[in-house]
Parts: structure tokens; C-alpha cells; sequence
């Protein structure tokens, strides 16, 4: 009652104390429960027709496009390769058609996307159908079974809206946040049954873009930075991005021009690497 506390005064310790213990708790994420689970070891039924799986955007002059709608992608490459830039291709590709993505950048601002965005000549009209996320906290808790609230908005965002495409920018911080080893092939199969699996699993197209492994590319090293069990965890496409001939911004009038090469390391369905051999390139984006 405010009857017993009238008159009374806190040490300056005490407050101290409490504003720190006030500042800590800020900083803690909430833990909610999960729904009722799925249980995914039903049988299902082999009945129906069988759908050709064929991929439908980052389309290619020809026609032919290199994405699977539904599929997970790794594009990997070094740093400053022109990952990202395929994926501005991309989004802007489904933007134009009246459709809607899912960004999760954990490594940049939505500055420098903002900036692409105009720099690739993205209607600010079509903003309004990017949902673009900047995660600091995961997505499951300590226990590594309840969802924090992230866990939530995820599910609600995928549950609210349909994502032709999803880009997750910046695989190995990714990883880092959820507390996982992006080189333990246990920890791959945790870190895509809470993200990317579960996106895909709505029908979205994933993109996600991470690195080459150390040392390049050499003889049969094709894996993108960590476990090879990430090569493997691939159900769409795996692409080596490399640009020999770097973009940047223009100084002047004159046009800056660059290269961007994509060479095949994964093909689950197998529809774009054709007769194609391992490392084959697919595409040239200038």
C-alpha cells in the first residue's frame, strides 16, 4: 500500500543496485511457449501427381532461371564477390511481379539496402512488400527447444504473410547468435530446421549468402565456409559467385561496369546444371 512507503528514502546504493538490475533485465529476451507441435513422423500418402520442380526466379536472358521456389540456395563466394547484388537482382525480379520478401540481414543496416535498392533502380512504391529484418537475438532459448520472442515473430510473419522469397544475409553471425558451431554438422541440421527449412517449408524460395571456404576454391573443395554438411543440407541450388571484374560507384558520368560469374556446385533437382559438370558456369551477370 502507499500508506507504508510515504516517507520513505533509498540509499543511493540501493538505487544503483536497482538500475542496474533494471538495465540487465532489458537485455534478457523473453521466452515464450511453443504451439502445439506437428508431428512430422506421420506417414504421408504417395498419392497425386508428381510436380516437375523447376526453378522460377534470377531469370536469365535465355529464359531459364537458376532459383527453386520452396528449395534452399547458398550463393558463396569471397567477400565483395557480388552475393548480395544477386540477391538485390532477385528481389527486385519478384518485386516487379507483384510479389513479397523476407530480408533477414544479420550482418549490415537497412542503409546500405536502402541504397541498393535505388542504386538498382527499385521502386520506393515496392518498399512497402519487403519485409526487411535486422535480428540481434535468436530464435530458440537457452534450452534450445522454446521459442524467444523472435522464434514468435518469425511464425507470425510467416504465418500472416506469403514470401515468394527470402534472403538470410550473413550465415556464420546467423550461427553465432543461435549459439551454434557453423563447423559441427549437427549444429547445420539445428540452425536449417529453425530458419531456413521452416521458411521453405511455406513455399518461399531461400537465398542465403555466406563464404567461400578458407583457401578458395581448389580441386574438390566446392563447400562454403564451414561444415561441408551445409553442401549437403542444400535442397535447391548451390552457386560459387565470383567477380573478376569488381563493380563500385561511379565517379562522374561515366558508367561503372563489372562481372559476376556463377558456376554450379549443387543441383538437387537437377534442372539447371543439365549435362553440366561440377563448377560449370551457369550464368554471367554484367
Amino acid at each position: 500500500p502507499q500508506s507504508l512507503i510515504v516517507g520513505v528514502k533509498m540509499s543511493d546504493d540501493l538505487d544503483i543496485k536497482i538500475t542496474s538490475i533494471a538495465e540487465r533485465l532489458k537485455s534478457v529476451t523473453p521466452i515464450v511457449n511453443d504451439p502445439t507441435p506437428i508431428n512430422t513422423w506421420t506417414p504421408i500418402p504417395l498419392v497425386g501427381d508428381i510436380v516437375e520442380e523447376r526453378p522460377t526466379i534470377l531469370r536469365l536472358t535465355d529464359g531459364r532461371c537458376l532459383i527453386y521456389p520452396g528449395k534452399t540456395h547458398l550463393l558463396f563466394g569471397a567477400s565483395e564477390s557480388g552475393k548480395t547484388w544477386l540477391a538485390i537482382v532477385a528481389m527486385s525480379e519478384v518485386l516487379s511481379l507483384g510479389g513479397r520478401v523476407l530480408w533477414i540481414d544479420y550482418e549490415d543496416t537497412k542503409n546500405t539496402i536502402m541504397t541498393r535498392l535505388v542504386a538498382y533502380g527499385v521502386s520506393r512504391e515496392q518498399w512497402d512488400r519487403i519485409d526487411y529484418v535486422n535480428p540481434e537475438g535468436p530464435l530458440r532459448g537457452p534450452d534450445g527447444v522454446a521459442r524467444t520472442l523472435g522464434g514468435a515473430e518469425l511464425d507470425r510473419l510467416l504465418s500472416t504473410h506469403y514470401y515468394d522469397l527470402a534472403v538470410v544475409d550473413g550465415l556464420s553471425t546467423a550461427m553465432g547468435v543461435e549459439g551454434l558451431d557453423m563447423n559441427s554438422a549437427n549444429d547445420v541440421g539445428l540452425y536449417n530446421n529453425r530458419l531456413t527449412n521452416v521458411i521453405a517449408r511455406t513455399g518461399t524460395a531461400v537465398i542465403t549468402l555466406t563464404h567461400v571456404v578458407k583457401g578458395g576454391v581448389n580441386g574438390d573443395k566446392i563447400d562454403s565456409l564451414g561444415s561441408g554438411q551445409w553442401r549437403a543440407q542444400v535442397t535447391g541450388a548451390s552457386y560459387l559467385v565470383d567477380c573478376p571484374k569488381p563493380f563500385g560507384k561511379c565517379q562522374g558520368a561515366e558508367p561503372t561496369y563489372g562481372t559476376i560469374t556463377l558456376q554450379i556446385a549443387k543441383d538437387r533437382p537437377a534442372t539447371v546444371r543439365g549435362g553440366r559438370g561440377v563448377l560449370a558456369k551457369v550464368a554471367i551477370a554484367e
